[in-house]
């Protein structure tokens, strides 16, 4: 992961200014801004190297250790595979190779998946790390099913467009044609919205269009060099210029490839094929390489450590509000004329909560804690700390005939006698709760109950429904009764509520009811009142803004 500091210039034209004074270190944070007092924005990018993992597995099942192996070793992010071989009733083995990664993927339409006999052939499939999932969706326009597509979201570039890919293997060459239209139906689409990777097993090898070759495997090669060629792509075997690019072992030719947008190409940092050794379930060499990319949004924005709500003095609080009142301002004088989107207002605005809210006292987690300690308890343990230094200082004298010694023995015992008494009142206070909670249990009251009246039967002899007693086996009937009444409208019960709901209910100029309560917009006292009433001291939602936060700043207005 690489730390890059560089100056952007925003969508709307305007110099760049900054929001957020630190860099948030999650594993796909990849941008934090910061306003500062001259509203210039700064923009500091956390460039990260996206490594990408390209491989024919030949059935998942045998390769999925090795496959779990190469993620950890090779700190893969996103994991392109082909011919899993899969059927759907099985699909769900993806999600468990490695429990930190998601998982799309295609199935050949063409097996019986309902015969118990069958096994699955062809089939691509993602796998990408959970914490990206933020900022990766699926792309979900492809009909055929020996491609799988996926959409990385940048923050300031245009999107990214991967697609995992595997071309028919037999000698079928309109299949191949077919297969390879669809592949440049959906290239034409999204190069146009953004940049797009191909990669997978092409089963066929890119050579010189100007060659015109006779055989079926070489009118493939013929096919998928001409597109190469016509879409202006790459293949990052020729970039690199590797040794051994083979990456079919049998007869060590070239099937896998990794293609991609030629403006694009120099954002590509490494590839490299590892070796054979490594791979042992497979006759394909997987592909592996890295790329800088700044991805969108950082998820979620959780503070590492409490803030002390209890410790702020006013002057905290004041400074905490001011910063506050003067950042948004400042955000809201920079945008004023641009169009900005109620998610980035908001991520901006939680920003700025979080970074202001730094400067509060804070407070963690002591495992040392002990239930009974009171304010009480403190004070004595602070004296007798003071009491013993001050001993201490005088040399450790021993007598009460000593002042410092006489005083750090009483400082001692008035503090275990405190923290004595605190501790045996929270432990009877623990026992009455107990006891309480003992004689509200009615389901151990029965039991005790039952056994001593020896009654062990829990049948019901009699029921009265209405004034009508059942006995024996009429007793369902009374419960039929019963309960068909409770689910049926009982006419005498109704209570005419129009006239209350009335009250509700204004008139609009061409006599239309209409609901105020419903339609009319909230004001600010009501927002305020809500906001008072949230209980303090719970758990925030997924930005880490806490209720705190709201009730602290209720008087600043945006």
């Amino acid at each position: 992961m690489v730390i890059t500091k560089t100056n952007v210039l925003d969508t709307t034209g305007h110099q760049p200014i900054s929001i957020g004074n630190k860099l948030l270190y999650s594993t796909k944070c990849i941008m934090n801004h910061k306003l500062n007092q001259n509203s210039k924005l700064t923009c500091v990018k956390l460039i990260m190297s996206l490594s990408v993992l390209c491989w024919n597995v030949r059935g998942i099942m045998s390769s999925a250790y090795p496959l779990s192996q190469m993620l950890k070793t090779y700190d893969v992010d996103i994991a392109l595979l082909t011919e899993h071989k899969l059927l759907p009733r099985s699909a769900c083995f993806l999600n468990s190779i490695n429990p930190d990664y998601m998982s799309t993927f295609t199935i050949d339409e063409s097996v019986d998946q309902y015969d118990i006999l069958t096994c699955g052939k062809a089939g691509t499939a993602i796998l990408y790390r959970k914490s990206l999932s933020h900022c990766i969706e699926n792309v979900m326009n492809i009909t055929n099913d020996r491609i799988t597509g996926i959409e990385i979201r940048t923050k300031y570039a245009e999107p990214l467009f991967v697609f995992c890919v595997y071309m028919p293997a037999d000698n079928d060459i309109e299949s191949y044609k077919n297969t390879l239209g669809d592949v440049e139906a959906l290239l034409t689409v999204y190069s146009q919205t953004g940049y797009v990777i191909l990669a997978g097993d092409f089963n066929g090898k890119l050579v010189d269009t100007q060659l015109k070759p006779q055989q079926t495997v070489a009118k493939k090669s013929q096919l998928l060099s001409n597109f190469v060629q016509n879409h202006d792509l790459v293949s990052l075997q020729k970039r690199f210029q590797l040794e051994n690019q083979y990456t079919f072992t049998p007869n060590k030719s070239t099937l896998d490839y990794v293609l991609i947008d030629s403006s694009i190409q120099d954002s590509v940092r490494s590839f490299t094929i590892i070796p054979e050794a490594d791979i042992l379930t497979s006759d394909h060499l997987p592909l592996l390489f890295q790329m800088d990319q700044d991805l969108v949004n950082t998820p979620s924005i959780m503070a590492k450590s409490k803030i002390a709500w209890n410790k702020c003095t006013d002057l905290h609080l004041l400074t905490y509000r001011n910063e506050i009142s003067e950042k948004i301002a400042d955000y809201y004088t920079y945008h004023n004329s641009c169009a900005i989107s109620p998610d980035e207002i908001n991520d901006s605005l939680t920003q700025i909560l979080h970074d202001a809210a730094n400067k509060l006292p804070k407070s963690k987690f002591n495992k040392r804690a002990k239930p009974y300690w009171s304010k009480e308890v403190k004070t004595a343990h602070a004296l007798a700390r003071e009491k013993r230094r001050q001993w201490i200082d005088e040399g450790r004298p021993r007598g009460n005939e000593f002042e410092t010694y006489a005083r750090y023995k009483d400082a001692k015992r008035l503090f275990r006698l405190t923290q004595r008494q605190h501790r045996t009142a929270y432990e009877n206070s623990v026992f009455d709760d107990l006891n309480k909670a003992a004689e509200l249990d009615y389901r151990m009251f029965w039991k005790l109950l039952r056994r001593q009246s020896g009654k062990q039967s829990g049948n019901c002899s009699k029921l009265n429904v209405d004034g009508l007693c059942y006995s024996n086996e009429n007793v369902i009937k009374g419960f039929h009764k019963h309960f068909s009444s409770v689910f049926s409208p009982d006419h005498k019960n109704n209570i005419d509520i129009t006239e209350e709901l009335n009250g509700y209910y204004t008139y609009d100029e061409t006599g239309n009811r209409v609901n105020d309560i419903l339609t009319k917009p909230f004001t600010e006292e009501e927002i305020g009142n809500i906001i008072t009433a949230l209980s303090k001291r719970k758990s925030p939602g997924h930005d880490g803004v806490l209720n705190e936060h709201l009730q602290v700043n209720l008087s600043i207005k945006g």
